[in-house]
């Protein structure tokens, strides 16, 4: 199971309308992924990370370690399960 599927199981309503927001989010993966001197070898931290989609944006743009902080502790056992996301704690 992907963690935003893990995610919008566990927390249902914001966090899938904020996903499906395409324009929304699609505009945060272009600022993120198209100024990657911004990420490139930097720690990031990513408050109130919801989903952990800037976390994984900012890790395709070349971060060396994203820290996400949420109040929803799913987040952290979906991210952990998925093995895909080293660089994200």
């Amino acid at each position: 199971m992907g963690c935003h599927t893990c995610v919008l199981k566990a927390f249902p309503g914001i966090h899938e309308e904020m996903l499906k927001d395409t324009v929304r989010t699609g505009s945060y993966r272009s600022a993120i992924i198209n100024n990657p001197h911004l990420f490139k070898d930097k720690t990031v931290l990513d408050v109130g990370c919801g989903t952990g989609i800037l976390a994984m944006f900012a890790v395709k743009a070349g971060a060396a370690h994203v820290v996400g902080v949420s109040l929803l502790p799913v987040l952290g056992v979906c991210l952990s399960a998925d093995g895909q996301h080293p660089r994200i704690a």
